[in-house]
Order: C-alpha cells, then structure tokens, then sequence
C-alpha cells in the first residue's frame, strides 16, 4: 500500500492508503485501484497515544508526589520534635514556623501536581480505608525515629469507600 494525502471537495485533508494492481484482460491491461480512507484512524491512535502518554505522566507523577510527600511528613516530624525539645526558644520557635509553612506550601505544591497530571479529575474507586493507612504507616515507618510508637486501632468491619487512592495517602501521610 502507498499512503498518501488528498483534498477532498469541502477543503478538508484525508489520509488514504492506495493499493493497485495491473489486471491483464483480453490481450488489454487495466490497473485496478482501493482507496482506504485511514483519517479516522490515524486520528484515533493519535487520541491513543496522547492518553497513554498522559497516563504514564499521572504515574510518574503520582508517584513523585507521594515520595515527596513521605519525606515532607519526615521533616514536619522532626519539626515537632524540635519545637518539643525546645519549647521556650523563641527563635527556634520562629525558624520552626517558618520551615512547617514551607512544608505545607510544598505538599499544596504536589497536590497540584497530582491533579494536574490528572487532568483535574480524581480517579476514585473502591478503596480499603485500613490498606490504605496501613499501606502508609509502612513507607512512613523509614523516616520515623524508633523512640516514636505508633498505635492504631482499626475497624473490623470497615466498607471500602470511593476515593483516589493517591488523594488518601496525601491525607493520611499529612496527619
């Protein structure tokens, strides 16, 4: 097949795929054309491999924000650690607001990333609430001291909600 353009009569471009062939009939030679129109087509991959282009940048991007996230809550808990350890040191006090403010600028920062990459629309789908606390506190057990003990109590029965898993795991990392 021979793929080329044409101009159709109302002035758009189509896209055709031409095959032919000569056909020899009673001592005379005829060439024999299809014609597949492939505009369409070519359209829809297009769409294909925009959308799984931007499926591979949600991920990636859903996963940057994630990871920057855990190490923002670590640097949030050293932060209480600081302010516990030196309650009456009114500078400490002023450069430990200042670095929770920046932290918090940055996770507003990765949250916009994420919906961005999303296009502005969540992907919500059945969740376990508890996998995903869970499934939080053991990326978040790397950057937590080991003199911190952390308790949770979990529902036996809790129904899985609707929710962007990545949108719960920002909530639960930032408590």
């Amino acid at each position: 097949g021979l793929e080329m353009d044409f101009n159709a009569k109302d002035g758009s471009m189509l896209n055709v795929l031409m095959f032919s062939r000569i056909i020899q009939a009673g001592g005379r030679s005829f060439i024999f054309n299809i014609f597949l129109d492939m505009t369409e087509r070519n359209r829809l991959e297009a769409q294909l491999q925009h959308a799984q282009k931007m499926k591979a940048v949600t991920t990636l991007a859903g996963g940057i924000a994630h990871e920057f996230n855990n190490a923002l809550a670590a640097l949030g808990g050293n932060l209480e650690l600081l302010e516990i350890g030196l309650p009456s040191d009114p500078f400490m006090q002023n450069r430990t607001k200042a670095m929770k403010s920046s932290i918090r600028r940055m996770v507003n920062l990765t949250n916009q990333l994420t919906a961005y990459a999303q296009g502005g629309e969540h992907q919500a789908k059945a969740i376990s609430l508890n996998r995903t606390v869970e499934s939080v506190l053991k990326k978040m057990r790397s950057n937590i001291s080991p003199a911190i003990e952390i308790e949770k109590r979990f529902g036996r029965q809790v129904p899985s909600v609707q929710a962007d898993s990545i949108q719960m795991q920002m909530v639960v990392s930032a408590i």
